[in-house]
């Protein structure tokens, strides 16, 4: 009898143990299953990491070669493929639009602006993408630039300034490429005068207009004729005018402190500058001003002869205020 009860109890309590641990198994074979279905994502993403990543040197490699070909079917092609990056850079650094503004493509630099490049970043040294447009001495550059400039692009950045501004390249200057750069320059001011920062904007005034008469007094040197000394000093003439004109009388001290600085040049060879050079420049800011206030007194003269015909009422609707009336039509002119 005792012995039938234990062996009784022992099947009780070793069914019990072997209930307990297939339970205990259950969520060890979950978890165990688990892990392996992520082993096999994983190893199915390192299978197709490779894959898109030569896809991508594929692209990249096609896209290179069509810039260098210039065959603007094939960039129009590969730019429509969503997966590609128009701003790569290469091993170099250099972008695609930054490919295309070097080789002096006007179309190709076109086709990148309008799929959407991005023209606010540099290149691998720093510059900008105007920088790199104003540099290139290529006569179709011209067109580049005014392009880059209709596109809204980033103005020079102070190390473009610093660049274009260093008194080691006198010595240097190509007189032709110098007149395009002048062309340029004159460019930029008229669509960015007003964007740029005050103390850059000098900078490059001054430069380019004390270098203009630098060059014209180192003609010989230089192998200037009379023609170009002629458009040099064109280009000064323009400079003033247009600071004039987009500026008025508000910076007008600054700026003729700034030309009066006059650069120091190391070399031997170099005829330097002196004030007796810098003087009809400074003479042709001052006519300049007289004949900006000589047409503001011309037009008070005729605002005064066609508002004294008109009567007291209808004075008073146009100009508003007591002050501007006597202004207008009492103050000597």
């Amino acid at each position: 009898m005792l012995t039938r009860a234990r062996s009784l109890f022992s099947r009780v309590f070793s069914s019990e143990s072997s209930t307990s641990s297939a339970r205990q198994d259950e969520p060890m074979k979950q978890v165990n299953d688990e892990l392996e279905n992520m082993n096999r994502t994983r190893a199915n993403l390192r299978y197709l990491h490779p894959h898109e990543k030569s896809k991508q040197d594929r692209l990249i490699h096609s896209m290179q070669i069509a810039i260098s070909r210039g065959n603007l079917d094939t960039i129009k092609r590969l730019l429509n493929s969503s997966d590609i990056n128009i701003n790569h850079r290469d091993q170099y650094g250099m972008s695609y639009i930054e490919h295309a503004i070097l080789m002096g493509r006007l179309d190709m630099v076109d086709l990148f602006i309008r799929y959407g490049c991005d023209l606010f970043q540099g290149n691998s040294n720093g510059h900008s993408c105007l920088y790199d447009a104003i540099e290139t001495t290529t006569n179709k550059s011209t067109a580049i630039v005014r392009l880059l400039l209709e596109s809204n692009c980033a103005c020079l950045r102070t190390l473009d300034v610093v660049t274009l501004t260093s008194l080691t390249q006198i010595a240097y200057i190509n007189c032709d490429d110098y007149l395009l750069l002048n062309e340029h320059l004159l460019l930029i001011f008229k669509y960015h005068m007003r964007r740029m920062a005050l103390d850059v904007l000098l900078n490059l005034l001054s430069y380019f207009i004390q270098t203009n008469l630098f060059l014209c007094k180192n003609d010989e040197y230089y192998g200037l004729d009379s023609t170009k000394k002629t458009i040099f000093l064109d280009f000064n003439h323009d400079y003033i005018s247009l600071f004039l004109k987009e500026l008025q009388l508000r910076h007008l001290a600054k700026f003729k402190t700034k030309i009066q600085c006059l650069p120091t040049v190391s070399s031997p060879s170099l005829i330097s500058l002196t004030n007796n050079d810098i003087q009809p420049c400074l003479t042709q800011v001052d006519n300049s001003v007289k004949h900006v206030v000589e047409l503001k007194h011309l037009c008070r003269f005729f605002i005064r002869q066609n508002v004294k015909n008109l009567k007291l009422s209808t004075i008073a609707k146009i100009v508003p205020t007591v002050k501007l009336q006597d202004y207008l039509l009492y103050t000597p002119i």
